[in-house]
């Protein structure tokens, strides 16, 4: 297994590598996972703002990057070797897994494209009970049959979702709930909580980017 050194600019990314032994030296202040392991690895700035002398410091082989995450200007001002990840769909994440693997000469990582292979292989599942839906931390206010819109949350002041053409867009439509989903045009669009149905509408509030678990 290759020992290179990586700093990671995508908290996903950052937990994952981690989990499968790659040596991440760097991460952003939002790679927060996995928390046994995260608190000795230096911050180098966040997913929007970096500052390159600390990554230059630590004399990194590779840094990775991803075009939803990080801006265009952190590959065009990168001094090191990267790999810019494009990952809007559960498609995407075989493909990104594997070059890890050869990158990293690391099996753990093969073995994980394996699984998201046949999970993007798998057909959608069918949430029968959305009382039951898989995933969830807390439930705020549980659900009622005549829910007719979810949105998931991903940003407050300005609210913003997500559509359908996103990970977490292709997520929700194999976990069997695409006919809930809205078909916006933007990948993350702003709305105005005050415009939906309250009691038809379920919004669903992810733990990160944003931390709306501990406002909870």
């Amino acid at each position: 297994m290759k020992n290179l050194k990586v700093v990671s600019l995508v908290p996903s990314w950052t937990e994952t590598l981690l989990e499968c032994g790659v040596n991440v030296v760097g991460r952003t202040r939002f790679c927060v996972h996995p928390s046994h392991i995260i608190e000795d690895i230096p911050v180098v700035g966040g997913t929007k703002d970096i500052e390159w002398d600390k990554v230059k410091a630590l004399e990194p082989d590779i840094v990775v990057m991803d075009k939803e995450e990080n801006p265009l200007e952190f590959g065009q001002d990168c001094p090191f070797p990267y790999i810019a990840t494009h990952i809007d769909s559960i498609d995407a994440m075989s493909a990104a897994l594997l070059n890890f693997s050869e990158k990293f000469d690391n099996q753990k990582l093969f073995n994980l494209a394996g699984r998201w292979q046949a999970i993007a292989a798998h057909p959608p599942l069918a949430v029968k009970d959305l009382n039951k839906f898989p995933g969830l931390i807390q439930w705020v206010k549980k659900p009622q049959t005549r829910v007719q819109k979810i949105y998931y949350m991903i940003w407050k002041n300005p609210w913003m979702t997500v559509s359908k053409k996103t990970f977490i867009g292709s997520v929700l439509i194999k976990l069997g709930i695409e006919k809930y989903l809205t078909d916006f045009a933007d990948k993350y669009p702003e709305i105005e909580l005050k415009d939906l149905v309250a009691d038809s509408t379920l919004l669903m509030f992810s733990s990160e980017p944003y931390p709306f678990q501990k406002k909870v």
